[in-house]
């Protein structure tokens, strides 16, 4: 008699295990669109994993919890020489409207042959006259004809587009002598929507 009723509680009990298994693995983690949608109960806070935020309940909040469509970057291993004063586009990236913390950095490197140059670089809203950072570097002539002087360039800033847009970093050569030749190598621009971190 004592057996028949482990048996049928451990019977019970692996029921029990196997329906709760079936309705944890229903859900498609991540989702199609590679991003984890959650459920946040307003009262409680207690958080349970979805499919589909539409199928949040009335008194729950959708959120997502991370997944490819929360950054956006470009990179440019390659170099990008200039030489006049005049601003040279180094790397853009296009955006879609929302807040941003947008990075940028790059790499400067005064060729052989050059004179001493000064570098401003600057984070812009493209087709605006905004800027977002800038910095500035002072390239000394190298003293040989194999060196060279470099550089690193960071920038950061936080925009707000109304619509979508695109950043640019860009930079310009302004020698201290008679010619100078800049190679802005591996650019990177990366931007992390700040709606996505709340």
């Amino acid at each position: 008699m004592l057996a028949t009723r482990r048996a049928r509680l451990a019977a019970a009990v692996l029921a029990t295990a196997a329906v709760a298994g079936a309705g944890v693995a229903w859900a498609t983690i991540p989702g199609s669109d590679g991003v984890i949608h959650a459920c946040y109960k307003d009262a409680n806070g207690a958080l349970r994993v979805v499919s589909d935020p539409a199928s949040c309940a009335s008194h729950e909040t959708p959120i997502e919890l991370g997944g490819p469509t929360h950054g956006y970057a470009i990179a440019n291993p390659g170099d990008v020489t200039f030489s006049t004063p005049t601003s040279v586009s180094v790397l853009k990236l296009g955006l879609p409207a929302g807040t941003f913390l947008v990075h940028a950095k790059t790499n400067l490197i005064n060729l052989p042959g050059s004179d001493a140059v000064f570098v401003p670089c600057d984070l812009r809203v493209q087709g605006t006259s905004t800027m977002l950072d800038e910095d500035r570097v002072v390239l000394e002539a190298p003293v040989t004809s194999t060196e060279a002087y470099e550089a690193n360039v960071p920038l950061q800033a936080a925009v707000t587009l109304a619509s979508p847009g695109v950043v640019g970093l860009e930079c310009a050569a302004i020698t201290r002598g008679t010619s100078s030749s800049v190679d802005a190598r591996f650019a990177q621009i990366d931007a992390v929507p700040l709606n996505a971190l709340n």
